[in-house]
């Protein structure tokens, strides 16, 4: 773990998350999911630990990229919800060098109730 400790989302916390989501657009993250066969992957419980953990790993680096591509349009709700996961003010956030905001954005969206928040917000789509 880094330098923020990340504690674990609560109800309000899916509030910001979900003002990301529609900021950046659903569309966007359901490529993320749909694109590939992960999910189904990750259901198969003849896939070892080991692989799924891989495989969570990189569905959380195609929603960092969905992220990253978008970032103009979430900067502010991004800050919010790191700076609200971390217990820190949102200008510690905002006043990270590239390299460890970068970093910290990875960590976060590779938590597994992140991951988690994005694979229940699927079940939704058509």
């Amino acid at each position: 773990m880094g330098k923020y400790e990340i504690r674990e989302m609560k109800a309000p916390d899916v509030f910001k998350l979900t003002s990301i989501l529609s900021q950046v657009g659903v569309k966007n993250f359901i490529q993320v999911f749909k694109g590939n066969d992960t999910l189904s992957k990750l259901k198969d419980k003849k896939v070892s630990k080991e692989e799924k953990d891989e495989l969570a790993i990189e569905l959380a680096f195609g929603v960092v990229d969905v992220l990253l591509a978008n970032l103009d349009k979430c900067e502010q709700p991004i800050y919010r919800f790191i700076s609200s996961l971390c217990g820190v003010d949102k200008t510690e956030i905002e006043n990270l060098k590239g390299v460890e905001f970068f970093n910290l954005l990875v960590e976060v969206f590779t938590q597994k109730d992140c991951l988690d928040f994005f694979k229940g917000a699927l079940r939704f789509q058509k």
